[in-house]
């Protein structure tokens, strides 16, 4: 009889308990949302991020995706091209960004302005410009979650037409799609 009750006991307490433990894929702390209540955008992951979202290749990736969102754990970085730049990511111990465009520490000096031209905003929040006016920016690149981990989740956006910015990969190529059969006096028809 001893028997069967620690039995149930133990049977008891597991199915009590597992709901309160957190699995975690490839070490990726839980994603951010749904946030109830914002329409559009209470599933910001999947409609900012597309379909490829912030798992698996995009979780600590070897090089910089071209556009969408990314995951870097504490003490992680990663190298890629941005807007014709090298630019280096890293998160540090602490889950604190830091930045490096074509080798140069970035640092926000003056309000928007870095001590990297073209570049504006500093590492929370950068854009790569034509010029330092930052009428014609042509890629941002956003932290859009900072995790209890100390881990960072990342965004790149491209420009496609005026202040028009896509997030992820299926709106890029749908753009691409678009743009070899729209005319020039129509950039997205």
């Amino acid at each position: 009889m001893l028997r069967r009750s620690i039995f149930a006991f133990l049977i008891v307490l597991l199915v009590v308990s597992l709901p309160h433990f957190h699995f975690e894929a490839y070490g990726q702390p839980e994603l951010p949302g749904p946030f109830p209540g914002l329409g559009a955008y209470s599933n910001f992951i999947k409609v900012g991020c597309g379909e490829q979202g912030l798992t698996g290749a995009r979780w600590n990736p070897k090089e910089l995706p071209l556009i969408g969102c990314f995951g870097l754990s504490s003490g992680s970085s990663v190298i890629g091209t941005v807007a014709d730049h090298q630019l280096e990511i890293a998160v540090d111990a602490n889950g604190h960004e830091s930045c490096k465009v074509n080798g140069i520490t970035v640092v926000r000096t003056v309000r928007s302005r870095t001590n990297v031209p073209n570049v504006l905003w500093g590492c929370e929040n950068l854009s790569f410009c034509v010029n330092d006016n930052w009428l014609d920016c042509s890629t941002t690149f956003s932290v859009i979650s900072r995790n209890s981990d100390k881990s960072i989740f990342f965004q790149i956006s491209q420009r496609i037409f005026g202040h028009t910015f896509v997030t992820n990969q299926e709106n890029w190529d749908d753009f691409q799609r678009r743009k070899q059969r729209c005319p020039e006096s129509k950039p997205y028809c």
